[in-house]
């Protein structure tokens, strides 16, 4: 549902970066309050912003809405510290005790927080970690269970924080539990947060260990989860290890992969392809001669070798070619 700050045309109004942050700030502050109407001030403040998002743009005073943001005594960008620390102290309600709102407007607000590149080092530094685990693994309500993950996700774009979110007790498999019980947005928010997490090499274990693959093979065939472009990027991903070779051969993973090299989109193909190639040279030969044996595969290799979206997807598909080709010789 769309609030107040989502309509409010921020990034039409020439003010700083600063007064739009403070002003979202605001918005996160206010919806944490639970009994307005006592405070005629807050709900002064309300009001008015309802008014302004229904004004033309042009007629917005940017003084009000720096008054606005000044009223609640947010008026510096280092007060964000404070509300970290308020909202992680929130998320730590516990459900059946009548907060569920509570916790999850909290963590939605520390989601949107998050975004700001500049918050993501108060929100570690406030230990805000352990709340957001606690509250993807037992959240109140899957609405705040996902906007832990999108937190998580958002957070471990940052490379020095991969390896402390990895090492968190039940931050990889709370995700991986996400994968399997969420709605198609949440499955999305876990899955970008594993593909992320990957890329520091100490967590793939973690990942496969927490039973991913399973997982995410059968979100492969899942249409209605949408998600079949980011579950092959991270299967990529996985299959540069033995490990996770081996698992995705366990799962019969090789007619999905090529139906997704055939009908795929053009992502979608460069990362079945690398999939099936690295298939092929951790799994040995009876990785290539099922495949090589599949009437759809050799086509639709030797396609993408020649008219792939892109350099990766050229080389892949050339270099699987060569070892189909070496297979139909030796037979």
């Amino acid at each position: 549902m769309a609030n107040a700050l989502d309509i409010l045309p921020l990034h039409l109004l020439h003010v700083s970066n600063e007064i739009k942050e403070q002003i979202r700030l605001v918005y996160s502050h206010l919806r944490r309050i639970q009994k307005p109407q006592v405070d005629p001030t807050i709900t002064a403040l309300r009001d008015r912003i309802l008014v302004l998002i229904q004004e033309e743009v042009e007629k917005i005073d940017v003084a009000e809405l720096h008054f606005i943001v000044t009223s609640l005594h947010l008026s510096t960008y280092a007060m964000c510290n404070q509300e970290v620390e308020l909202l992680t102290t929130e998320m730590h309600t516990q459900a059946g005790t009548g907060d569920e709102r509570t916790q999850e407007h909290a963590v939605t607000a520390m989601l949107n927080l998050s975004i700001c590149e500049n918050n993501k080092s108060l929100i570690m530094a406030a230990g805000a970690l352990d709340a957001l685990v606690e509250v993807l693994r037992a959240g109140a309500t899957m609405t705040a269970r996902e906007n832990a993950a999108a937190t998580l996700f958002s957070l471990s774009m940052v490379n020095g924080y991969k390896l402390a979110i990895g090492e968190k007790p039940g931050a990889i498999s709370g995700l991986v539990a996400l994968l399997r019980e969420g709605t198609s947005r949440g499955k999305k928010d876990a899955v970008t947060a594993l593909f992320h997490l990957c890329f520091f090499a100490g967590n793939k274990a973690k990942v496969m260990n927490a039973g991913a693959i399973p997982v995410l093979l059968h979100l492969l065939s899942d249409e209605r989860a949408c998600i079949t472009d980011d579950v092959l990027s991270i299967l990529a991903v996985l299959a540069e290890s033995k490990d996770g070779c081996a698992t995705i051969d366990e799962g019969k993973a090789t007619p999905v992969l090529v139906e997704l090299l055939r009908l795929g989109s053009a992502k979608g193909k460069e990362n079945a392809v690398a999939v099936l190639l690295a298939l092929c040279k951790h799994g040995g030969e009876h990785v290539v001669s099922s495949l090589s044996r599949m009437d759809m595969a050799l086509p639709a290799v030797e396609a993408l070798s020649e008219l792939g979206s892109s350099a990766r997807a050229k080389r892949k598909a050339s270099s699987l070619l060569k070892l189909l080709h070496m297979q139909l010789v030796s037979h």
